[in-house]
């Protein structure tokens, strides 16, 4: 991946702009990851995020809390797709 300083004068200006790409990157990532687990699509997010108009932080926290406590109401069972028992080395029970 090629990146490129954009207005950047200075070697820390440079590098705090990369710094913040990568924090990006990653937080996007993250959220990919925890949206795939909770069978919630990144475009879904987005869309309900959208609409989303709050008049605090407290309020944001509190709506994003009974929203994801919504969604934990049924949870999500992970099933492995290979037999670990299987697998050389497995795990003894």
């Amino acid at each position: 991946m090629r990146v490129g300083p954009f207005n950047h004068h200075n070697d820390f200006n440079i590098r705090a702009h990369i710094f913040l790409c990568i924090i990006g990157m990653i937080f996007y990532r993250h959220l990919a990851w925890k949206c795939k687990h909770l069978r919630l699509s990144l475009r879904r997010l987005v869309e309900e995020s959208g609409r989303m108009r709050v008049s605090s932080k407290e309020e944001l926290i509190d709506r994003t809390s009974r929203y994801f406590d919504g969604i934990n109401e049924t949870p999500v069972i992970f099933k492995w797709k290979y037999k670990i028992d299987e697998m050389p080395g497995g795990i003894d029970a």
